[in-house]
């Protein structure tokens, strides 16, 4: 509660540009806020204003708040689901203590101004019906993540989504396998490791 208050007081007296927090809307436990937030200029949001809510369990700052978007405006981005959802790694993986409301903010404004092209991820779709309403209960895996194998590079050539990994693995489990079984053709082993590691990513949500 004191480090949400000193956070409060800090945003009210000396907010950063773009960034305002609608005290009205802040409860009495301080457990959920709403922040709107401005499109920075020269950037495609530019004029747009967007509203995040922030909900704080019991163990913040020592694990990271929900956040998404709301409102009518949900921005239009390669990381942001229409439902509100956000793919960003300060939010799960990435988070850390020493990072704050305002720090969340600023990222998301700052990912917003990178963007060259308004669009949706590519499974929004699929992701939005069958998402938990908690972004935490996903499993992120992010694409700008680094890996010992070159699967990054795998990612950033094909489309894949939750739903065309998981399609792929159960087409590989269902039915060219007992093929293969029922004609007696041999197949290396790894094809096996490899089909578990398809159902490993369709757990994912690759952003």
């Amino acid at each position: 509660m004191k480090r949400l208050q000193k956070e409060l007081q800090s945003l009210t007296k000396d907010p950063p540009p773009g960034l305002c927090v609608d005290i009205k809307s802040i409860t009495k436990s301080m457990s959920e806020w709403i922040v709107d937030l401005e499109g920075a200029s020269g950037t495609l949001y530019d004029g747009e204003s967007f509203k995040l809510c922030f909900k704080f369990g019991p163990r913040y700052p020592f694990e990271s708040p929900q956040v998404t978007f709301i409102g009518n405006n949900i921005p239009v981005h390669p990381h942001v689901y229409s439902n509100g959802h956000i793919c960003l790694s300060i939010l799960s993986d990435d988070w850390s203590p020493a990072l704050s409301v305002q720090s969340i903010c600023l990222s998301i404004i700052s990912m917003l101004s990178s963007c060259r092209e308004k669009k949706r991820p590519p499974d929004n779709g699929f992701y939005v019906k069958t998402a938990h309403k908690n972004p935490k209960k996903t499993k992120w895996w992010y694409h700008d993540d680094t890996f010992s194998f070159p699967f990054q590079h795998l990612f950033s050539l094909l489309p894949l989504s939750v739903y065309s990994v998981s399609f792929f693995a159960n087409v590989l489990s269902l039915y060219f396998i007992p093929f293969m079984n029922l004609h007696s053709l041999s197949f290396s082993p790894y094809l096996h490791v490899f089909i578990l590691f398809l159902h490993f990513l369709s757990a994912q949500q690759i952003c």
